[in-house]
């Protein structure tokens, strides 16, 4: 496995365990973290917001336009900017609301279920007006799709595997050495 591939590995692996114990709030912060961490590898010297953006529309854009209506129309759930919008403000404040955000495009605010036996994908990526619906630990799990759609495409990519070499490790104490 190559130097990116195994430190991106360990924050999928972080935010898989997160859903698997319900511990929801610190599942979304963590997969928020992958586009952030691997589009920086992949454009250094860009804007974070320009690079998120990008980030999203390359690897989950697609599952967020349906077609509707009779003319089967396509339109878009969730943008880019409004992607972004949502991670600076869960990120930075705490909040769902994005209406403040610079980055917003079209969304206002967004609403994240917990799983249930009784949902379906109806009720994930439900938009009702300016209000996106989301069932957590399927839009985390998007994020992760999009980040081994991202892992396939560049972990032997030799640039970005030297910046991945500066990625943070959690080492054991038996083998940290000072």
């Amino acid at each position: 496995m190559s130097t990116v591939e195994d430190k991106i590995r360990v924050i999928i692996e972080a935010v898989r365990m997160d859903l698997n114990i319900r511990n929801y709030y610190s599942a979304l912060v963590v997969a928020f973290t992958l586009p952030d961490v691997t589009s920086k590898l992949q454009f250094p010297d860009k804007y974070t917001g320009e690079r998120y953006v990008k980030w999203f529309e390359d690897y989950m854009q697609r599952q967020y336009i349906k077609e509707v209506g009779a003319d089967h129309e396509k339109v878009s759930f969730l943008t880019g900017g409004d992607f972004y919008a949502l991670r600076c403000s869960m990120l930075h404040q705490g909040e769902t609301e994005i209406i403040n955000q610079k980055a917003r495009k079209h969304l206002s605010n967004f609403i994240f279920l917990k799983p249930s036996q009784y949902t379906n994908n109806y009720i994930h990526r439900n938009r009702i007006n300016d209000v996106l619906q989301l069932q957590v630990d399927k839009f985390c799990e998007e994020i992760i799709e999009g980040t081994e759609k991202w892992l396939e495409r560049y972990k032997n990519n030799s640039g970005i595997n030297d910046k991945a070499k500066n990625l943070i490790d959690i080492h054991e104490f038996n083998n940290f050495i000072f």
